[in-house]
This record gives C-alpha cells, structure tokens and sequence, in this order.
C-alpha cells in the first residue's frame, strides 16, 4: 500500500495536516489496517482503470 495515498484522504476528510508515518500510526492505534485484494477480477477493464 502506497502510505502516502493512505494519508491524503485522512488530510482530505478532517482538514488536517498529518506526516505519513503519523497517519499510518493514527490508523494502526484504530485498528485500520492496509486491505490488498486477494486476486483480480476477471470482468476488470484495464482501460478505465489507466485513465
């Protein structure tokens, strides 16, 4: 997981300003945790996913 996209969101959502380890460390003390999909779909379309 790209930390740095993880905490965009975080800065996004509550108009703050987080270092990304910070936020990665905010998001573990939740119990968050980096979700990566097991496979990849088979009805994926790689065009709308690049653009």
């Amino acid at each position: 997981m790209d930390r740095a996209r993880a905490a965009m969101p975080i800065g996004r959502k509550f108009h703050l300003s987080y270092s990304v380890s910070d936020a990665m460390r905010r998001m573990h003390r939740f119990d968050f945790s980096p979700q990566v999909p097991a496979r990849q779909v088979a009805e994926r379309d790689e065009r709308a996913v690049t653009v």
